[in-house]
């Protein structure tokens, strides 16, 4: 099992990070050998944490050539 853990301060978010942010789960959870997502905010408050999981790297690695994650990142990087 592989698992990668994204790591925010929560706020109140703009609609286009919002929605960067649904294409990445929509892609992860759509991959091949995916397994889950556990989520938790720190007890004070100041981190949120999305920690997903595959069955193996070449699965979590499948990740960053999907079309959705592709999108969502190039769009970030504007």
């Amino acid at each position: 099992m592989i698992s990668a853990a994204f790591i925010w301060e929560p706020r109140i978010y703009n609609d286009e990070f919002n929605e960067l942010n649904a294409l990445i789960e929509a892609a992860a959870v759509s991959t091949l050998g995916f397994l889950g997502v556990q989520c938790w905010t720190s007890e004070d408050g100041k981190r949120n944490n999305a920690t997903y999981y595959w069955e193996s790297v070449e699965c979590r690695k499948a990740l960053t050539t999907h079309p959705k994650h592709i999108k969502a990142k190039r769009r970030y990087a504007e």
